[in-house]
């Protein structure tokens, strides 16, 4: 391992620690965050007025309806497909076919090297956290119990080819690791891009705008939400609702 390789792989190692961190603050946070931000609704909707609150009550039996008929309708479709039977398969539609068939089998080959390598670290942690070899070496139900959520997050983290997490799970569990490579750079960047992404989905969510957000962004926040749900205009007070 050169020197190189070497230091840029502490580098990136210290980051996605940062962004994971990160994330599971905001995976934490978010039910505390949803629970808020619904009793801030509640209060607002309860202090409309009657004429306002039978305005909104008339827009959710439309939603309701709007959904049935959707429901209704999809279930239309179905029976006449039963009826009718498969559409016939179209040339056009087996060349999409054939082409999507190539480029899966040209991703499986660009992924071969790291979808081995992680499948490699993942059985390693498997065969010390999975819940039946566990209870078959007489492990303690604290221990186990804590070796199977070991092996949820591995699992989840394999599943989402998150090869920073079933490195760091390893390396906690005590297991032998292979020495880092331009590879391994590449793919650690790669979590690192993709734990990024769910934090922005989260902080772009109107309950966390709402939750993290000063006075003003909390009334931007409910006032998209009452428009978008309800599709009702709602002008805030002198102050503004806080559940807190």
């Amino acid at each position: 391992m050169s020197k190189q390789v070497k230091l840029k792989f502490k580098k990136l190692l210290k980051k996605a620690d940062f962004v994971q961190a990160d994330l599971e603050y905001h995976n934490e946070l978010l039910p505390e965050a949803k629970l808020e931000f619904a009793q801030a609704i509640g209060q607002i909707l309860d202090s409309l007025s009657p004429e306002d609150q039978q305005i909104i009550d008339e827009h959710k039996q439309k939603s309701f309806q709007e959904m049935v008929d959707q429901l209704q309708q999809e279930g239309k479709e179905e029976e006449e497909e039963e009826i009718s039977g498969p559409p016939s398969e179209s040339t056009e539609v087996r060349m999409k076919d054939e082409e999507m068939e190539d480029a899966d089998e040209e991703e499986e080959e660009a992924n071969g090297s790291k979808t081995k390598k992680l499948k490699k670290l993942f059985y390693k942690i498997a065969d010390l956290t999975h819940p039946d070899k566990a209870i078959a070496r007489g492990t303690s139900k604290p221990e186990a119990r804590r070796l199977e959520s070991i092996f949820r997050k591995a699992k989840e983290a394999y599943n989402d080819l998150n090869w920073y997490i079933l490195y760091s799970i390893a390396i906690d569990l005590g297991l032998s690791v292979e020495d880092p490579t331009p590879d391994t750079l590449e793919w650690i960047e790669d979590d690192i891009r993709l734990t990024m992404g769910k934090i922005a989905e989260v902080g772009n969510l109107v309950v966390w705008v709402w939750y993290t957000g000063d006075n003003n962004r909390r009334n931007m926040a409910i006032a998209s939400y009452l428009k978008q749900t309800f599709d009702y205009t709602w002008t805030p007070t002198l102050d503004p609702i806080d559940a807190s």
